[in-house]
């Protein structure tokens, strides 16, 4: 049987992510023309597949990000903390990306020893829940975790924004603080870093 890589072109792909209640293929767009911009790039992204055809609701970056790295160039490092994401996740990519069983902020920290600067930072961990700001605050910390691997030009996607609330509202206010500007607002909010660090 063929893998999903095998499935679907690109674009299909990023056609697939677009539906009635949440629109990625624009913000998909960006990141893409963004990696074609760099040779090799280095994509990190929290939160790793954790289904095989839910490409509206959870959107598939992995795999997604996965098909990008072999149709051009690059590396994918994708982490989460729960062992039957990762092992899901990491049947159906590639040998050029690697699944990690981790805390992400952890292992964010890590990360960084490696000397290494990320190109696309791509945060989609701990669902979001209106009721209570814990996932907002843990994309704050995984942002925070990964500053040391950041460079100028680093572009960086939060997923699931409702308008003014979502995985990604205390970082959207932290890039305000800073003058980072918002690149795109819509259900994925993406910045490209100033090298302020």
């Amino acid at each position: 049987m063929k893998s999903l890589r095998e499935q679907f072109t690109l674009e299909e792909m990023l056609d697939k992510t677009l539906s009635s209640y949440c629109n990625r293929k624009e913000s998909f767009e960006k990141m893409i023309a963004h990696l074609k911009t760099i040779d090799n790039p280095l994509i990190v992204e929290t939160g790793c597949n954790r289904s095989t055809d839910n490409w509206a609701g959870d959107g598939m970056s992995t795999i997604i990000f996965d098909k990008y790295i072999n149709e051009y160039s690059g590396e994918l490092h994708s982490v989460d903390i729960d062992p039957r994401h990762v092992n899901l996740a990491t049947s159906l990519v590639s040998n050029k990306t690697t699944v990690h069983c981790s805390d992400s902020v952890a292992w964010l920290w890590n990360f960084n020893k490696l000397g290494r600067k990320i190109d696309l930072l791509y945060l989609d961990s701990f669902d979001y829940d209106g009721s209570n700001g814990l996932s907002m605050q843990h994309h704050m910390y995984e942002l925070t975790a990964a500053l040391p691997s950041l460079k100028n030009g680093t572009m960086i996607a939060v997923d699931d924004h409702f308008g003014n609330h979502g995985k990604g509202e205390l970082v959207k206010r932290f890039m305000e603080h800073i003058g980072t500007p918002l690149l795109h607002n819509g259900y994925q909010l993406i910045w490209q870093w100033l090298g302020v660090v």
